[in-house]
């Protein structure tokens, strides 16, 4: 009897501390960044990492992932938040996929980092990115979570979006016909901020 007693007590002990781990995980404060303006030219995939960016790879994410986390728990609650998202694509991912001669062309324009900060005031979400010196702002009214199988044939195996939409209903499949319909009637507005092509 003693033994179940102490194995029950355990138990709740130890459900306690993950509630706990979990409360901190959620409060925990988000990534102070610099301004936008204030990132450098020579702004680094490395430095991204040691910012505190979420920083996706060729499609995959490869840091961050707390930060993201935190981020949707705070907006979840309908707090204010910031985070500070980097993408970052380098030819020898698509080596395969190009002829030699287009990838001699275009190897001296790789490897790219685009930036994007996307913030939430409490009812809203903005993003802001500089691309080649041009300023982007966009606001969208949900960011909604999509997860699953790939398609067969697809180089990974699953994926795990967020994507801000202007419907909150809007299903992954029709965002997908969207993107590869060449017809103007097919589209939806959206932004894939975070993309996560997962590889088992």
């Amino acid at each position: 009897m003693k033994k179940l007693y102490l194995f029950i007590l355990m138990f709740i002990l130890l459900t306690a501390c993950m509630g706990c781990t979990r409360k901190a995980m959620d409060n925990a404060p988000l990534p102070r960044y610099v301004p936008y303006a204030e990132i450098p030219d020579d702004y680094s995939l490395e430095d991204a990492k040691k910012d505190g960016c979420v920083v996706f790879e060729n499609l995959s994410l490869t840091s961050g992932e707390e930060h993201w986390q935190n981020f949707i728990a705070k907006t979840q609650k309908g707090e204010a938040a910031r985070i500070r998202l980097v993408n970052y694509y380098s030819l020898e991912a698509r080596k395969e996929q190009v002829t030699p001669e287009h990838y001699e062309e275009i190897k001296d324009q790789y490897p790219v980092l685009y930036v994007t900060d996307l913030s939430y005031d409490g009812r809203r979400y903005s993003t802001y990115s500089v691309i080649e010196g041009k300023e982007y702002q966009e606001t969208w009214p949900y960011l909604n979570h999509y997860t699953g199988e790939a398609r067969p044939g697809a180089a990974f195996s699953r994926y795990d979006c967020y994507i801000l939409v202007k419907d909150k209903d809007v299903t992954y499949e029709a965002l997908e016909r969207a993107l590869l319909s060449s017809h103007t009637k097919d589209f939806i507005a959206h932004d894939r901020i975070y993309i996560n092509f997962i590889k088992d």
